[in-house]
């Protein structure tokens, strides 16, 4: 808000504390431009891991921002949705720990991935739409097996998933989605140093 100085009657949400966050601001902005209310999302996250840990080792730092408003000016529209919420604690930190501590995705992924493929299955469902239909499945999580398993769940072609990234610039936590959408829209971003 205040970096793009806008007026003070313009509202602002800050959302955290989840590398959902991202998304749930997305789907958030999603609704309010259904609304007719055009919105600017900016996600960004620098992913902290203990030295010489999996979350140092694989982690990327990132930021990704969206205009959502109307669809007649739109590049993408949203055409289904699903959500399934689930407790997972595969990721954790308490106050007194300097970092996060994950599960082995061994164990993580049996719990993850029934949820993802449910949500996946209901977003294809309410679209109308088949696995086979995808162009492009962008698949994120904090599990790294998980990400690799659903799509074999949904019997995709491996030219119908997106690059994960993971190589090129670590998982960038809430900035992830978004980042690997730029990646596969053909076009770049506006930078602004």
């Amino acid at each position: 808000h205040a970096a793009c100085n806008l007026p003070t009657g313009v509202t602002s949400l800050d959302l955290g504390g989840s590398t959902r966050a991202g998304l749930t601001a997305l789907l958030s902005g999603l609704d309010l431009a259904e609304a007719e209310r055009t919105t600017l999302l900016c996600s960004s996250d620098v992913v902290i891991g203990a030295p010489e840990g999996p979350r140092e080792r694989s982690g990327g730092d990132a930021a990704a921002a969206f205009v959502l408003g109307e669809e007649k000016k739109s590049i993408a529209k949203l055409i289904g949705r699903a959500s399934v919420s689930e407790e997972v604690l595969d990721v954790w930190r308490t106050a007194e720990m300097p970092f996060a501590r994950q599960w082995e995705d061994r164990f993580g992924v049996d719990a993850l991935l029934p949820l993802m493929r449910t949500a996946a299955t209901e977003a294809i469902q309410a679209a109308g739409l088949q696995p086979a239909d995808l162009s492009t499945v962008i698949v994120d999580s904090s599990n790294a097996r998980a990400v690799k398993a659903l799509p074999r769940a949904l019997r995709l072609k491996p030219e119908q998933v997106a690059d994960d990234l993971v190589a090129s610039v670590g998982r960038a936590g809430t900035a992830h989605a978004g980042l690997e959408a730029f990646s596969e829209m053909d076009i770049r971003p506006p930078m602004v140093i």
